[in-house]
């Protein structure tokens, strides 16, 4: 099934496209987008340690997802593959999930962005892990952003800061890259007490921010990107771009998440 979703999105063959693959390709018996596939399948299933694949690569189960009936890569390979990873590398795959969520969603009438800090445990002496007394273990608290059922961010993070850390210019990036596509649509931000932070909640108000707990909150400005007309006011019935609201109150027809 998992072979079968990801034919049908693309994922693993878009994002091999989006990288840059330096080796010798005379000499690789593994191609950049089998590799993917295989790292991500096994993850999926719940095998996160590169170790799992010294058995797993004889698995016919995996293999036959990976559409190979020989031994698929090792260990070794697979570490080599995520050694190579840098910052172009994740700003890369995360285009590619704007990109599929832009083609699933043609026109949204509202877009609800669920920013979450997660925590992810740790179990060894890695690189930049801190104790995190609320989940009571060593840690790292990565933070994602959805809409609706679509991943637009994984952004890693250590858990030796608060939550919120990088919320205001990753909301910021978005919404750029929304407006850019739907002008018109309405942008919904939404997080747990966490991100109350000053400059996050500044920088929606002057974006144009409904307070989601408030039935008529007034607007306070205009959204990045626009041309400024009507900064400060109730923004009039003929500009494109729509405000930015913000909360936990339910939004009727928003694609939004769980």
């Amino acid at each position: 099934m998992l072979s079968q979703v990801d034919l049908r999105l693309g994922l693993a063959r878009s994002v091999a496209r989006s990288l840059d693959d330096g080796r010798r390709q005379a000499s690789c018996d593994h191609s950049l987008a089998d590799l993917l596939r295989r790292r991500i399948y096994a993850l999926a299933l719940g095998y996160e340690d590169l170790n799992d694949h010294g058995e797993l690569r004889h698995d016919p189960a995996l293999q036959t997802a990976s559409g190979r009936m020989e031994s698929l890569a090792s260990p070794s390979t697979l570490c080599q593959l995520e050694q190579r990873a840098d910052r172009e590398t994740a700003v890369a795959i995360h285009r590619v999930l704007f990109e599929q969520f832009v083609a699933a969603h043609p026109k949204p009438p509202r877009l609800v962005l669920d920013f979450d800090a997660a925590d992810t445990l740790l179990h060894g002496f890695q690189e930049e892990r801190f104790f995190h007394a609320y989940y009571d273990g060593y840690c790292y608290l990565p933070l994602h952003v959805f809409c609706g059922r679509h991943l637009l961010v994984s952004h890693l993070r250590p858990s030796g800061s608060n939550g919120a850390r990088h919320a205001w210019g990753i909301l910021s990036l978005l919404v750029r890259a929304l407006r850019a596509h739907w002008p018109r649509v309405e942008i919904v931000f939404r997080g747990d007490s966490g991100f109350c932070r000053r400059r996050l909640l500044r920088w929606c108000e002057w974006g144009g921010v409904y307070r989601g707990d408030c039935p008529e909150p007034p607007v306070a400005g205009v959204a990045p990107g626009t041309d400024g007309a009507g900064r400060g006011g109730i923004r009039g019935h003929g500009q494109e771009a729509a405000p930015v609201r913000y909360g936990t109150g339910r939004v009727p027809g928003a694609v939004r998440g769980g």
